[in-house]
């Protein structure tokens, strides 16, 4: 068993890639409990969080000689989840191409505007062009949890609720985007203040 300190743009998925195991091995893993119940999701860590990873165990497969067979190995690649949003409603029905580090793939979204995108283990980044022109550089694994002021500050921005930079000072653009917010959703309390039911509101509309 050895530990893995977490930097920014990694997540379970990427680490356990990193190391030969799937990801669940890791999140399930007992030496990880705390880990687990302070980030609620594999995909979203902080810089600085510690992952214990056990020795790989070998595995043995019985299979006729002779002959050709195959192996796929489970949770590989991922899938990436978006919803595309036009004030507030979804964009149905729209053509889109992306790309995000195993070559280019496309659909149209549905009538809920979501769309899914193939995720290789360690992707850093891609790209999600729209049948209008609009291209989104897409930061994997750049998220920081919600319980922290950045892991705030980058969902407001996604979201078009301009918090300023991701540095996890709560200034004055980060307050009134916070407002902002909160004025969008009664009955949540203006007060510019992230408590509880401002923070589960944010979960709700961000989806994570």
């Amino acid at each position: 068993m050895k530990t893995h300190l977490v930097r920014q743009g990694e997540c379970l998925f990427s680490i356990a890639e990193d190391h030969g195991h799937h990801w669940k091995t890791l999140w399930e893993d007992g030496a990880n409990a705390r880990l687990k119940e302070e980030r609620k999701s594999p995909y979203i860590l902080l810089p600085g969080d510690e992952v214990a990873v056990p020795d790989l165990r070998p595995r043995e497969e019985s299979k006729a000689a002779e002959q050709a067979h195959r192996f796929r190995r489970k949770g590989v690649p991922a899938t990436l989840k978006l919803r595309l949003l036009s004030n507030g409603e979804p964009r149905k029905e729209v053509a889109w191409k992306a790309n995000l580090g195993s070559g280019w793939e496309e659909g149209t979204t549905d009538g809920d505007g979501n769309l899914k995108i193939r995720l290789p283990p360690n992707s850093p980044a891609g790209l999600l062009r729209l049948e209008d022109g609009t291209e989104y550089r897409l930061l994997l694994r750049e998220l920081d949890p919600l319980d922290t002021m950045t892991g705030v500050q980058a969902r407001l921005n996604n979201l078009g609720y301009a918090a300023g930079p991701v540095d996890g000072i709560q200034g004055p653009l980060t307050t009134a985007a916070i407002r902002a917010f909160q004025e969008a959703y009664p009955p949540l309390d203006v007060d510019g203040i992230v408590g509880p039911k401002t923070r589960d509101k944010l979960k709700e509309v961000y989806g994570c």
